[in-house]
């Protein structure tokens, strides 16, 4: 945490998760560090808040912080009130393990941009235009499209879809 001198003996209590453990790594190796956030597969936020901020908090006070682990990837996913969702995205969330959920996280993080990527390119493919040639949306279908293929076309000189 934010403070906390290097050098210092540190007892493992608890394991955090990937955010939090981001935000305390940073931390310990500069103390003007108090956000953590993670944008990979998935995607979290974490900081540090003062214990006087928190009304709920009722616990043994040593730091008078705490670190918020936001799991911010499943904001809005109960109201749908705040984030504008494309057909796109509603599309992704219905055939999605988790329907409804972690909606933040299915908008922006990389475990489904690639699907999302491709539902938008067989969208286009599908409009009434001869730009795209015959059979284009057909080559579309399946869930990836390998960087070997796409190397291998380019090195071709030719388009890999």
């Amino acid at each position: 945490m934010p403070g906390v001198p290097q050098g210092l003996a540190v007892e493992v209590s608890a394991l955090a998760n990937d955010t939090v453990g981001t935000l305390l790594t940073q931390a310990y190796q500069d103390s003007d560090c108090y956000v953590g956030v993670i944008l990979g597969t998935g995607t979290n936020a974490a900081y540090v808040e003062k214990t006087a901020n928190i009304p709920k908090w009722t616990g043994r006070d040593t730091t008078g912080e705490m670190i918020i682990n936001m799991e911010w990837g499943g904001f809005d996913s109960r109201d749908r009130k705040v984030l504008p969702l494309t057909s796109f995205d509603r599309a992704l969330d219905r055939e999605s393990a988790h329907p409804g959920e972690q909606i933040y996280e299915k908008l922006i993080s990389g475990m489904y941009l690639g699907e999302i990527t491709r539902l938008v390119l067989t969208h286009l493919v599908r409009l009434p235009s001869g730009k795209h040639g015959p059979g284009a949306g057909r080559r579309l279908t399946h869930p990836a499209l390998g960087v070997g293929r796409v190397r291998a076309a380019a090195e071709r000189g030719r388009h890999p879809l």
